[in-house]
């Protein structure tokens, strides 16, 4: 198969008699097949026009969402969505930051002493990321002892274990999780001062908790 004279290739066997009936090319996709090979899927003729028709509907629907009119102003403003979206989004975090902070605070009475240790189980729900920031604030507030953090948040359910770091030499966070997955049927792990698990139910959460406080 011969283009012109910069590419002559062999091929298993021709699709065309000549480049013209190939008419417009567009490339869909260039993906790698193997080490120093590369994978160009393309459509041509018709179907690269009804592709590119695709390609234009979508970026009208694109300026209908963003209340763009010219097309040359899309990005520009897509560009400017992100970054008041990116900046809300820090703001929302700073926020829930001092939210858990503040609820930290609150779960003071809460926390009771095993074996002299400092020691504090509380529920929540919240996405596993709050949940999980909530058990290092809690963690932060103790100063010194073992925090149980659960959460039950769309369906799922989350345990996290955080042990002050004057603790670890004595009390492994990862050794805890293991002994609320033993009760749970659940799993997960962790380092010495966090650790984390999951299960498919918390019905017997007491228990869990009861595990750990054994282990104290």
């Amino acid at each position: 198969v011969r283009v012109g004279d910069f590419s002559v290739e062999l091929c298993g066997g021709t699709h065309v008699s000549n480049t013209a009936k190939i008419g417009l090319f567009k490339i869909e996709m260039e993906t790698s097949v193997g080490s120093g090979v590369r994978r160009i899927e393309a459509v041509t003729n018709v179907a690269a026009y009804k592709a590119l028709r695709k390609s234009e509907e979508t970026l009208e629907e694109v300026g209908t969402v963003l209340k763009v009119n010219d097309f040359n102003k899309i990005v520009e403003k897509a560009e400017s969505t992100m970054t008041t979206l990116n900046t809300m989004k820090k703001e929302i975090e700073t926020l829930t930051s001092k939210l858990n902070a503040l609820e930290a605070k609150n779960q003071a009475s809460q926390v009771e002493e095993v074996n002299g240790v400092k020691f504090l189980y509380t529920h929540v729900e919240k996405d596993n990321a709050a949940a999980k920031q909530m058990a290092f604030d809690f963690r932060d507030q103790l100063g010194s002892g073992v925090v149980v953090v659960t959460s039950t948040f769309e369906g799922k359910n989350s345990y996290f274990v955080g042990i002050t770091k004057d603790l670890t030499n004595t009390y492994k966070a990862g050794v805890l999780v293991k002994a609320m997955n033993e009760v749970l049927d659940g799993r997960g792990g962790g380092k010495p001062d966090f650790a984390q698990g999951g299960a498919p139910t918390l019905d017997k959460i007491d228990e869990a908790v009861a595990a750990v406080k054994s282990k104290l």
